[in-house]
């Protein structure tokens, strides 16, 4: 499971849990993540492998920790693939030796697949190109179930290494996946991708669709949605017209991807919003529907179909949004802008709104989509801060409060929204609201969280439509300008109505 990033600390409690559950009898777990600066001590290492003294990495934002793993010394940073197989070795033949070394071999193979030859040395762990460390290994074992791993380095930016020696040895050289090849165009999600793949390959295990890490059932969670969720089945001609003109076109739609429960609603009215970018998300985040994994391409002929399908819907407001791309340099901002010019060339007349990633906190590839002038910028954060390393482990808040802000500064309406019954509590709500008015949102969506299948993360609560409208004020009172809060409400419902009751104020 891809976690992003995540502190050693919380990193090694996870590990912990999946050990427990695993001596249990539960499933093994494959974690991928990233840390911040961090030197780790193993079982043979300690301060004494320092060539400064630890008050000169602290003043420096580097973390310093122990670690019941084997080895001396490691450096983990942002940009560094580490993965922590949780395992168990007494099902496996061969035991701890064997698993050691099919664990390189994945990593191995690994960089084979991106054109880089690569070994083991003899008396020196890891992984070696050319006699420079790329990959570090240290492994911990109780119960016969396996705990740590490896680190591969993607970066190019080694700093830390400048400061320590890998492994604590002295003269050894680090280095990486894009320093090797020479290119920064490989990136975290393609490089995680493929070892997800050598890993099954190696370990003869099936890849599954990876899952954040789940919390039990709030006890006190209704077992059946309330009356007011319930949503009647399509009756009006017009739903199938909207679906099929979509799927001649060959589009995909978020409303379809997402499950969104007012799809029927918004077909029979004939709007849809197009998911552009392909329907496969390089994120995995805990809510959501749509497919993570690796997507295609994209598609050169989609703003000119996306554009077709709005003139034949005759859209007056076209709502335009995208899985997360980022496998691509700029997030898939380019895509955007030629969709958003198709559709101006087309429907002259017609207000653009666009529901966009974060583009990695890109400022190019933000201000590439500006510059295509949608009316209406919208970037989702989803939900509290405090609930991100569970619920979209690989977004960052504050990037995305720094998104909104500077579409604010550029003139164009910022949107924002967020869900409840995720595990937030009523004063974290008002927290939120304060967060975006700050950030620059002229217009809010709240709405109620809602499994889309019973391997999602379960509602914690279903807040009463009376408690919504409270919402609004508590949104209008810190001064944002539109709040669209209720059950049913979707980031992209009656987006029209929401920018319309805007400029009527």
């Amino acid at each position: 499971m891809d976690l992003g990033l995540v502190d050693y600390a919380s990193a090694q409690e996870l590990q912990q849990a999946a050990a427990c559950e695993a001596a249990k009898g539960g499933p093994e777990t494959l974690f991928l993540l990233e840390h911040p600066p961090t030197i780790t001590f193993g079982r043979n290492g300690g301060a004494e492998h320092l060539p400064f003294s630890p008050a000169f990495f602290a003043e420096r934002g580097i973390s310093l920790m122990q670690a019941d793993r084997g080895g001396s010394i490691t450096c983990h940073f942002p940009g560094q693939m580490v993965a922590y197989p949780v395992m168990r070795l007494d099902r496996r033949p061969g035991g701890l030796r064997r698993f050691f070394h099919d664990l390189e071999e994945s990593v191995i193979r690994t960089l084979a697949r991106f054109g880089l030859s690569a070994s083991r040395e003899p008396g020196r762990p890891g992984v070696w190109v050319q006699g420079r460390k790329i990959c570090s290994t240290g492994i911990a074992v109780q119960r016969w179930i396996s705990t740590h791993g490896l680190s591969l380095n993607l970066s190019t930016d080694l700093a830390l290494f400048d400061l320590v020696s890998p492994c604590g040895l002295a003269g050894v050289r680090a280095t990486s996946v894009q320093r090797e090849h020479a290119s920064a165009d490989i990136t975290m999600p393609m490089l995680k991708g493929v070892f997800i793949q050598e890993f099954c390959a190696v370990f003869g295990l099936e890849p599954v669709k990876a899952t954040a890490l789940l919390p039990p059932a709030c006890s006190d969670a209704p077992p059946r949605l309330p009356q007011w969720l319930r949503r009647p089945l399509p009756s009006d001609r017009s739903f199938g017209e909207t679906r099929a003109l979509v799927r001649d076109l060959g589009l995909a739609t978020v409303c379809q991807s997402a499950k969104c429960p007012n799809m029927h609603e918004c077909f029979s009215c004939g709007t849809a919003t197009f998911l552009i970018l392909g329907k496969t998300c390089t994120r995995n985040c805990a809510f959501c529907n749509i497919e993570s994994g690796f997507p295609e391409p994209p598609d050169p002929t989609e703003p000119a179909r996306v554009a077709a399908a709005a003139r034949d819907l005759a859209l007056s407001h076209i709502v335009v949004t995208s899985v997360s791309r980022d496998d691509l340099p700029d997030g898939g901002a380019a895509h955007f802008k030629r969709t958003i010019l198709a559709l101006r060339e087309s429907l002259p007349q017609s207000s653009i709104e666009v529901l966009i990633p974060d583009f990695m906190g890109s400022p190019a590839a933000l201000q590439t989509v500006i510059a295509a002038g949608p009316d209406v910028i919208n970037h989702n954060v989803e939900t509290h801060p405090s609930l991100y390393k569970r619920i979209r482990p690989q977004a960052d808040f504050s990037r995305s409060l720094d998104l909104l802000s500077q579409v604010k500064e550029s003139g164009i309406q910022a949107k924002s929204g967020f869900m409840v019954g995720l595990g937030e509590s009523d004063e974290q709500v008002r927290e939120l609201l304060y967060a975006l008015k700050t950030a620059g949102c002229s217009i809010v969506t709240i709405g109620q969280y809602m499994r889309p299948s019973k391997k999602h993360l379960p509602p914690t609560r279903y807040v009463h439509p009376d408690r919504f409208a409270e919402y609004a004020e508590w949104g209008k009172a810190v001064g944002i300008d539109y709040v669209f809060s209720a059950p049913l409400v979707r980031s992209s419902y009656q987006a029209e109505e929401s920018l319309a009751a805007l400029r009527c104020e």
